[in-house]
């Protein structure tokens, strides 16, 4: 979702994020949608929850054809919006009548009945905000997954509104593949192109684009999941090790490792950091961090190491400290892990057969169950 908002022939950005929300949900819903597009669904259902919380200013001010005076818009900004504003009495009306139907609360299969299509990316570690669409949107809306893309490269093209996969974009890029079960990193010349793919396994994948990137490692894992005639048909999986993005964060292992020393400093033990971990709590991710004491630290200083960490995190990568600020990913949690968990662990690993000699996990993983593998003693979280 782009933090800008048009009026004909311009474009302005809000930096507060509850003007930006409140404002584009005052124009959309003064009109009649029948498409939305965003990358992430996590965007999509924020905007739809805030547009039941704010039915009411939402249909006051589409009736008087105003913008709330009270939101942070810079002046200027704010002038050339209203410009274009009219009063609407008659679709001040018809909200109204739908919030009515809904309890009072304005959702878009109310404000948007003939809505056709959802566009945002299907695949990855979104599953949970698409089960929510059904809450909010019309029946029978088409979801239709935006592709495998990032700023590097249009890597697939969707051809149905089902699933997430999508034709390799074999016609701009050309494209080379590593087993993500394979031992040990890639030679050059042991990776695959797509004629050698087969369907049900995962790759790394590799890209040469007309834009000057040879052989550039996206760090991502995708899954051939069949063929449209000879090109293979790829849907997206993770990003690759030591990266975790649930809303488009890109958070990366050496930023929780940088967070975690900065965090860490100045205090009277060395607790270990075992993990990172990127988890669904409730209806947005979070991050729990697995930490070690020797002595388990007081209340006071739990709770103050907890808003270090997200200091350092915040500071480490502007994508984490925008989701947090638009509340897209909850507070970290840290949970204080028993002394002697993570030795157990290890040696757990390898009487399952894990090389003693290679034993290594990663300080940042989207595992959930990870967790289960540690018993902690208490966990402390911050307000919001």
């Amino acid at each position: 979702m782009k933090k800008m908002y048009s009026v004909p022939y311009e474009t302005y950005e809000i930096n507060d994020y509850e003007a930006k929300y409140y404002s584009l949900l005052r124009i959309a819903a003064g009109d009649s949608i029948s498409a939305i597009a965003s990358v992430n669904p996590s965007s999509v259902l924020l905007l739809a929850k805030r547009l039941a919380g704010h039915t009411e200013h939402i249909l006051r001010d589409i009736r008087d054809g105003t913008l709330r005076a009270d939101l942070e818009i810079d002046p200027e900004i704010r002038r050339k919006l209203e410009r274009e504003l009219r009063p609407d009495p008659a679709r001040a009306s018809k909200l109204e009548r739908a919030a009515r139907e809904n309890g009072g609360k304005l959702h878009p299969k109310g404000a948007w009945p003939d809505m056709d299509v959802i566009a945002c990316w299907k695949g990855g570690t979104v599953g949970q905000y698409l089960e929510q669409f059904d809450d909010f949107f019309p029946t029978g809306v088409a979801t239709r997954d935006l592709g495998y893309l990032s700023s590097e490269n249009r890597g697939s093209v969707p051809l149905t509104d089902e699933g997430d996969s999508g034709v390799l974009a074999i016609a701009t890029n050309f494209y080379e593949f590593f087993p993500e079960d394979a031992s040990g990193p890639p030679e050059m010349i042991d990776l695959l192109t797509a004629a050698e793919l087969e369907v049900g396994r995962r790759y790394f994948i590799y890209v040469t684009t007309l834009g000057g990137l040879y052989r550039y490692d996206m760090n991502d894992i995708v899954e051939v999941t069949g063929y449209y005639q000879e090109t293979p048909l790829i849907r997206f999986v993770q990003k690759g090790k030591g990266v975790v993005s649930f809303t488009g964060e890109k958070l990366y292992e050496t930023q929780v490792l940088e967070a975690a020393g900065k965090a860490f400093t100045g205090i009277d033990q060395r607790p270990e950091l075992i993990s990172a971990v990127g988890e669904m709590h409730g209806d947005r991710p979070r991050y729990l961090f697995l930490v070690e004491f020797d002595t388990p630290p007081g209340e006071c200083e739990g709770a103050e190491l907890v808003k270090r960490l997200e200091q350092a995190l915040c500071e480490s990568n502007i994508e984490y400290a925008a989701k947090r600020d638009s509340m897209r990913i909850g507070p970290p949690v840290l949970r204080v892990v028993r002394s002697g968990e993570f030795d157990a662990y290890r040696k757990r690993m390898v009487e399952q057969g894990r090389a003693d000699g290679q034993f290594k996990v990663l300080r940042l993983t989207s595992d959930a169950s990870f967790t289960q593998e540690f018993s902690g003693v208490c966990d402390y979280a911050m307000d919001s």
